[in-house]
């Protein structure tokens, strides 16, 4: 695929996104950051909040700009934004999330620069946003190009009062991880104190912070039913923290699988990991695109989720995983129980949704998408 390298009047990009923690929005800036500057783009990222991001911004040598925000209804945060636009001349304001994408729009207006403005999901969540539908009318009436990481969260907008004909879905940017071999494979699962050879002990992984949205109770109900009959010893490790992990261990130990169940915390080696397991499971109640299946699926993983959101575009039944009702903690169970019962079908499928992703989400393909959306008018 041809590189596309910069024309006059798109050369310089910023990508703003209000919080600096980990995330898969966060994750997704980072990943653009990066392409673009391989590009030959002048690449810059803006904050509102320091975290996870920002060092990481840091330590690969991408410039960063911290903007102060006075909280809610704050009428001089978009004068400020477009007054960081005027002085490093960008060219072109790339917003991720709705608020960023509101603000970021009124301040692009103000500095007379392009805006695009990427939806992640929280359109959709299952606690609704204040002023969600205005928001996104008002997103429409300063002409921002949107663009959402599913057809789910495309058609979400469009109902919101989004205009159809400026939504345009470009999926999540994802790199295919550095490979470990075997023996690095052995020794991540023997920390977890499986030592049994591969097709022995099947690992679940499960990638995302600690959250009611991500409802890892039903994970954890449908795990324990998964043991019951299990033709082959299975473990589930749980990368990511948040404030109900405390919760999480002690339903662990209700459930009697507290022997089985690794709660790894935050960790900066998450595709060894995903490498390392031969499953991943996902039990969300809302997503759009979740950067840690798609992350998952080219590590080689299995995946068996809820049928949330974009979840539908990527696991089909029978094909390229497993999907169940969200909330379902006896479908989860049968699902993984089903997994792990025939494993050489499980084995195709996984491969099979790899070979998908890593064709449909790779960098170049999603960074020539958004490349042509910062031409367009």
């Amino acid at each position: 695929m041809a590189e596309a390298t910069p024309v006059s009047g798109c050369e310089r990009v910023m990508l703003f996104i209000e919080s600096g923690g980990p995330g898969g929005a966060e994750s997704v800036v980072l990943r653009l950051a990066l392409a673009l500057r391989e590009r030959d783009f002048d690449t810059s990222v803006m904050t509102t909040r320091t975290g996870w991001l920002t060092e990481t911004l840091r330590d690969r040598g991408i410039p960063h700009v911290k903007v102060e925000a006075g909280g809610r209804l704050d009428p001089g945060f978009p004068r400020r934004i477009a007054a960081v636009l005027r002085e490093r001349r960008i060219d072109v304001l790339h917003t991720h999330l709705l608020d960023s994408n509101v603000y970021g729009g009124i301040a692009a207006r103000l500095a007379g620069v392009r805006h695009v403005a990427t939806e992640h999901g929280d359109v959709h969540h299952t606690r609704a946003k204040k002023l969600l539908r205005t928001k996104v009318r008002l997103m429409s009436l300063l002409g921002a190009r949107m663009t959402a990481v599913s057809q789910f969260t495309a058609d979400h907008l469009a109902r919101l009062g989004a205009n159809r004909g400026r939504i345009t879905r470009v999926g999540n940017p994802i790199d295919a991880p550095s490979p470990i071999d075997d023996a690095e494979r052995k020794e991540l699962r023997a920390s977890l104190g499986i030592d049994a050879a591969v097709g022995d002990h099947w690992l679940w992984a499960h990638v995302a912070n600690l959250r009611p949205v991500k409802d890892q109770p039903t994970l954890l109900r449908g795990f324990a039913k998964a043991l019951v009959g299990s033709p082959i010893p299975q473990s589930l490790c749980l990368l990511g923290d948040g404030k109900s992990r405390a919760d999480l261990e002690a339903l662990c130990g209700q459930l009697g699988v507290r022997d089985r169940v690794h709660f790894l915390g935050f960790r900066n080696d998450v595709p060894k990991w995903l490498q390392a397991a031969d499953g991943f499971a996902m039990s969300s109640r809302s997503e759009a695109m979740p950067m840690s299946l798609l992350e998952a699926s080219l590590s080689g993983c299995l995946p068996v989720c809820t049928n949330v959101g974009g979840i539908g575009e990527v696991v089909r039944p029978g094909e390229t995983g497993f999907l169940v009702e969200r909330g379902d903690a006896d479908a989860l169970g049968r699902a993984m129980h089903a997994a792990v019962a025939d494993i050489a079908t499980s084995r195709s499928m996984a491969t099979q949704v790899r070979h998908e992703v890593a064709t449909e989400f790779s960098v170049p393909t999603i960074l020539d998408a958004y490349y042509a959306l910062y031409r367009s008018p």
